[in-house]
């Protein structure tokens, strides 16, 4: 199988990828844009505001095909919706207690699952619902990802 090459000499970095029929999805940084390839051609998201910037992670769709994009914006958890920003949380960062990021999402049916960090502690959201995950003697936690299984 032969590469394909998303730049040309531009610092890049991919965080997610996503199958849709034959579409291959990619997210991620070119310079300091932020942004998703689709089958190579590059799209730029809405960075947001703030002086931190924005990165995004994995890539997930709906049955309905609506896109979404786990991510952060100037360490606030954010998500892209069909390339529009959305912010999770409505207290902007203010220090290491408000930090936020997700970094993983799973879409099932209408329920939204995301997973990442607030504060010093691993979390889920599902449908906007925060949810602080327990992590026995540690003294920061954070999702990688989430699975969901449909068939119980």
């Amino acid at each position: 199988m032969e590469g394909v090459s998303l730049t040309n000499n531009t610092p890049t970095s991919t965080r997610g990828l996503s199958v849709l029929g034959l579409d291959v999805y990619v997210s991620g940084t070119v310079g300091t844009a932020v942004g998703y390839w689709k089958n190579g051609k590059f799209t730029t998201l809405d960075p947001g505001t703030g002086p931190y910037g924005a990165i995004p992670g994995e890539v997930s769709f709906s049955k309905n095909n609506d896109m979404y994009i786990a991510g952060m914006v100037s360490y606030e958890a954010v998500f892209w919706k069909n390339g529009i920003l959305n912010n999770l949380f409505l207290t902007p960062y203010s220090g290491p207690e408000t930090y936020s990021n997700i970094g993983s999402v799973a879409v099932i049916d209408n329920d939204v699952y995301f997973g990442g960090l607030k504060g010093n502690n691993a979390a889920q959201w599902l449908n906007g619902n925060l949810t602080i995950l327990p992590a026995a003697n540690a003294t920061k936690s954070y999702v990688n990802d989430v699975a969901v299984n449909r068939h119980q």
